[in-house]
């Protein structure tokens, strides 16, 4: 009879290490949620005791930070740059392993590129702030 290679106990030290180490946790994220194309652009979800909220520009501009993914390396890591809400990218080009380590972040696919997709219309990533501005000029005239 030939003895297995990896025991029961090896395979219980591989579950600890994608679920509980920081590197694990980080290579499962890798493999499992950045199926990410460049031109994708992408919201952040901050996440807190299982709970999580979106990532706003500010609570004066109530719409969701966007990234556009930019380049994408040897390794399949994501490289950012973050878009600004009056159009243009930020200075910033970071790989989202650097934004993910720096806290407790979950980047997704914006749910109103997909839609453009399904529903096939022209999608504008800045949509919501310009609707949010819509809204803005329409009450700055009703209160003269």
């Amino acid at each position: 009879m030939v003895r297995p290679l990896v025991s029961a106990k090896n395979l219980e030290d591989v579950k600890i290490f994608s679920t509980e180490t920081y590197l694990g946790r980080l290579l499962v994220e890798l493999r499992d949620a950045w199926k990410f194309s460049i031109g994708d652009v992408l919201v952040r979800q901050a996440v807190y005791d299982g709970s999580s909220s979106l990532d706003l520009v500010s609570i004066a501009c109530p719409v969701p930070k966007k990234f556009k993914v930019v380049h994408i390396d040897d390794l399949g890591m994501p490289w950012v740059k973050q878009l600004s809400v009056k159009g243009g990218f930020g200075t910033r080009f970071s790989p989202l392993a650097e934004t993910w380590s720096y806290g407790e972040y979950r980047f997704s696919v914006d749910p109103e590129q997909i839609d453009s997709i399904l529903l096939g219309y022209k999608y504008d990533p800045r949509i919501e702030y310009k609707q949010l501005r819509k809204k803005g000029s329409k009450h700055d005239k009703t209160k003269t």
